[in-house]
This record gives C-alpha cells, structure tokens and sequence, in this order.
C-alpha cells in the first residue's frame, strides 16, 4: 500500500469508529474468524479502512462512510482472508 496523504489519513482517523463497530459485530456471531481475535481483526479492518480511504474520491458523489458501507462490512471474513 502507497503512503496516505492528509485527506487520506484524516478520512481514517474519523471513521475509525465504524471498524470497531464491525468487529465487534462480527464477534459478537463468532469469537474468532479464520482464528483470529478482537486486535487481528481490528487491524484487518483498519487496513480495509485504509485501502478504502486511498480507492475514494470525492468527486463520485457519496459521502466516505456511504462509500466504505457499501464495499466492506457486509465481507469482513473475507477481508480476513484477503488482508491476513
């Protein structure tokens, strides 16, 4: 992954709150995934959050969160397999 710029890292830093929510979720079905624990998949999920924050533009019309709901959350096992 290339070096985030400002934008990049500041659309991370406010929406952090949304890859504790979908891990938390995620848990809360199955206590590990692929047998990884609350902190692996936590950072899965901020490399997920990073990936997506360097692909968005805003140009494309939607807010970031609208953008990142619509591509991640809804696969997080297999971001597990594909980030781990």
């Amino acid at each position: 992954m290339a070096a985030m710029n400002l934008r990049e890292q500041e659309l991370v830093e406010k929406h952090l709150y949304l890859v504790r929510g979908a891990v938390l979720e995620t848990v809360s079905i199955n206590e590990t995934i692929l047998g990884l624990g609350y902190d692996d998949l936590y950072q899965i999920g901020c490399k997920a959050l990073c990936h997506a924050a360097q692909k968005f533009r805003k140009d494309g019309g939607a807010a970031f969160s609208t953008f990142i709901s619509e591509r991640r959350w809804c696969c997080f096992p297999h971001l597990c397999r594909h980030f781990h």
